[in-house]
């Protein structure tokens, strides 16, 4: 007896970035005399580049979604438990908003960047040390990957527009950018392009 064969169906795979995502900031703050120390520095390299990949297939899960993130998921405080952090307040918001939904989460290059949030007290940002504080951090990046999902599935189907293509090879040009060094405009296709030192950090589509 034959036993028939299920046909193979290729899987969708998609690649894009969610681009100037923050939900912290760099933690090498220089004092009066240059020297390094400990601390919230708002004008410290962070690298919001977001990288998204989502396949869609026939097998449970449908939609694995894996999620890439330069920032330190050492957010929690002192709890003696093992926790997650912000990365599993992120998957647990993306699989509770897609159907059959399985999200994964990488570390970027973010080893000097720390999950802040706004005191209230201060006025100003100060690094996370508390459960809620490090979820709210997920919960935003999370906000942030769900959007640019659904800006790739209101584009589906689409006939490209000009620049499309160009815009896509742009994406994936711009890798992990780090902000240093001058800022140069240069001109990539249809898009103008900031420049920080030999990396590419931003681009905007003209109009």
């Amino acid at each position: 007896m034959t036993i028939p064969q299920r046909q193979a169906e290729s899987p969708e795979v998609d690649i894009g970035s969610a681009f100037l995502v923050q939900i912290g900031m760099n933690r090498r703050r220089p004092d009066a005399g240059g020297v390094i120390q400990w601390g919230v520095n708002p004008e410290g390299s962070y690298d919001r580049h977001t990288p998204v990949l989502s396949i869609t297939r026939h097998d449970s899960p449908r939609r694995p979604v894996l999620v890439g993130h330069a920032c330190h998921p050492t957010s929690m405080g002192q709890i003696e438990k093992c926790s997650p952090g912000y990365p599993g307040a992120m998957r647990e918001k993306v699989e509770a908003s897609l159907k059959d939904c399985r999200a994964l989460f990488v570390t970027g290059c973010g080893s000097d960047a720390k999950v802040v949030y706004q005191d209230a007290h201060p006025g100003e940002c100060v690094f996370a040390n508390a459960p809620a504080q490090s979820r709210a951090g997920g919960i935003k990046l999370a906000d942030a990957v769900l959007h640019h999902l659904d800006r790739k599935e209101q584009e589906r189907g689409q006939t490209d527009s000009p620049g499309r293509q160009e815009r896509d090879r742009l994406i994936l040009a711009l890798g992990c950018s780090m902000v240093s060094g001058s800022v140069q405009s240069t001109q990539y296709g249809l898009f103008p392009v900031l420049s920080f030192g030999r990396r590419v950090s931003f681009a905007r589509q003209k109009g």
